[in-house]
């Protein structure tokens, strides 16, 4: 009896033990950007940093894989996506666009999940691997959060012949591939094109939506927007009128948040459309005062002034349309 007794504590004892220590924390090594991701358009770039984060999430087949993530361009403009494994493994699909990256390089990723009589399944809890030997999970430039433009805006005022030198400010949301806005505009320098005239004046607040597309090196943004323009005739008269626009844009990368930008944009009034030059403001007669000078009514310069004669202004007209040409900057707020 004491022999079994002995017996039955040591093992007793040794559950015990085995029970009351801590579970050997598992090491998730998620997938990472390789050197090549950096060169792409920044649609591209979010989509492989949403499949490392996906690959850093656990519990599915694509999880803590690890391996490298490689994207190389096609000359007919699709691109090669490679997950490069631990084990010195290698394979490839060709994607099209940005949003055939995360479905792709999770199945390119996946592994057999462990069944649920090995160890790594009954793990309940990780413990956080802050190490200096710990991988970054992602090497990839986050997506900005804000994109902010400062732009010169040489542009032309249809109907009424003008050329402005104005400038613009933007501010941008990205929602993915689209991105929604607000700017403003003014043009106030001028400079008149044949019978037109340059004291014609400007401010513009408009919202804009945006798609963008990746055509490498450049990111392409295709936006409408639609705005409300105030236009002065300084000493005569101001008016509202709201317009609809395009614009297409152009940006090229130059560092990590700085980018350079060029955009060609066109603008329609409605109301102002169809309304011929003759019937902007109606005409306008001042009668000019009787001549004080010699009793034949003559000036000095041998001009007959008749005081019932009157001074005809110009009737006001405002633009129709208006082609912008910009080129700024853009800052992306991380």
């Amino acid at each position: 009896m004491t022999l079994r007794t002995n017996i039955a504590g040591i093992a007793a004892a040794a559950a015990f033990a085995s029970a009351a220590a801590p579970a050997v924390a598992a090491r998730c090594t998620p997938a990472r950007a390789g050197a090549s991701v950096v060169s792409h358009p920044e649609p591209f770039r979010r989509a492989v940093e949403a499949l490392v984060r996906s690959s850093a999430a656990e519990g599915k087949p694509w999880s803590c894989t690890g391996g490298v993530i490689e994207l190389v361009d096609h000359e007919d403009g699709a691109k090669t996506l490679t997950i490069l494994g631990e084990d010195g493994g290698a394979v490839s699909r060709t994607v099209i666009s940005p949003d055939e990256i995360v479905p792709l390089g999770e199945a390119l990723l996946a592994k057999p999940l462990p069944s649920p009589s090995t160890p790594e399944a009954l793990v309940t809890a990780r413990a956080p691997d802050v190490g200096p030997d710990r991988e970054s999970p992602a090497t990839v430039t986050p997506a900005p959060r804000l994109l902010f433009s400062a732009l010169v805006s040489p542009r032309y005022a249809g109907s009424v012949d003008v050329l402005w030198l104005g400038s613009t400010a933007a501010l941008a949301v990205p929602l993915g591939p689209w991105a929604a806005g607000v700017w403003t505009r003014y043009d106030a320098i001028a400079a008149a094109v044949g019978d037109g005239n340059a004291s014609l004046r400007e401010l513009c607040f408009g919202t804009s939506v945006s798609r963008s597309f990746a055509l490498r090196p450049l990111e392409l943004r295709a936006s409408v927007v639609p705005s409300i323009a105030i236009v002065t005739w300084p000493g005569r008269e101001t008016r509202v009128d709201g317009r609809i626009g395009a614009e297409l844009r152009g940006v090229l990368p130059l560092t990590r948040w700085l980018r350079a930008a060029v955009a060609f944009d066109a603008e329609l009034t409605p109301r102002e459309l169809g309304v011929e030059k003759d019937v902007g403001g109606g005409t306008e007669t001042t009668t000019v005062p009787e001549n004080t000078g010699d009793d034949d009514g003559d000036d000095d310069d041998g001009v007959v002034i008749s005081a019932s004669s009157p001074l005809v202004v110009p009737p006001l007209v405002y633009p129709g349309y208006t082609l912008g040409l910009s080129i700024g900057l853009e800052v992306a707020f991380q």
